[in-house]
């Protein structure tokens, strides 16, 4: 409760316990992984991005809102990626996005170092291919695979309506988008990603949870791939 009311004072990483599959499993019995080891959406991979707000709106779940921006294919484009922290060696297993009305973006799962050079993410980026990555662009109507579209022309308009997005991982090597209420032909599309590479120097974890926007979204329900965490 006191967290929930001073939304910024996380409990910093090196005073929280090393999660255990026994002591993150009586957590999540008891609803405190939220309390404990909160949303970290964060910019720091990047070099340049725009500024984005984010605040608590209830428990467990925040609200993201971009910021302004000056390149045409940036402007007022916000890009955060998750930042596992003590869960890096696992990741996220499951995260929902919701894209306000009037939000555009694209939100999944990304390499970030598929081509080598880490560069920073622009729509542009975002409306092709990104190799190891799985994402779905909400303006574009388009899921992109590591090496092909996967769905395209999807019943969504971001105009019209908010757009929630449910992201898997099955703790091994699949990586799946579910568009809450849009009918998929294959009942939401999924793409096997690489693991098989160096880790980059930031974190153990070579695929993201990204969320790239413009206006806000609501992000909740992130849970981590506990089960992969020694006992």
């Amino acid at each position: 409760r006191l967290r929930m009311n001073n939304h910024f004072r996380q409990v910093p990483d090196r005073h929280l316990p090393n999660p255990t599959y026994s002591f993150c499993t009586m957590l999540e019995y008891y609803s405190l992984m939220p309390a404990l080891y909160p949303h970290n959406w964060t910019q720091k991979w990047f070099r340049n991005s725009n500024a984005f707000t984010c605040e608590e709106v209830s428990y467990g779940t925040v609200e993201l809102s971009s910021k302004g921006g000056d390149d045409s294919d940036t402007m007022g484009l916000a890009s955060v990626l998750h930042d596992s922290g003590k869960f890096k060696d696992v990741g996220v297993r499951e995260f929902t996005v919701e894209f306000e009305k009037g939000t555009s973006g694209s939100v999944g799962w990304l390499d970030r170092y598929s081509d080598g050079s880490g560069s920073d993410i622009s729509r542009s980026m975002l409306s092709e291919v990104v190799g190891n990555s799985i994402f779905l662009n909400i303006t574009d109507r388009k899921i992109f695979g590591p090496s092909s579209i996967l769905e395209e022309n999807m019943s969504i308009n971001y105009k019209k309506s908010a757009t929630k997005v449910i992201c898997r991982h099955d703790g091994l090597r699949e990586y799946s988008i579910e568009v809450v209420g849009v009918n998929s032909s294959s009942g939401g599309v999924a793409a096997t990603l690489s693991h098989e590479r160096p880790r980059n120097s930031f974190s153990d974890i070579a695929i993201f949870p990204m969320i790239s926007f413009s206006g806000k979204v609501t992000v909740s329900g992130l849970k981590y791939a506990i089960d992969q965490l020694t006992v």
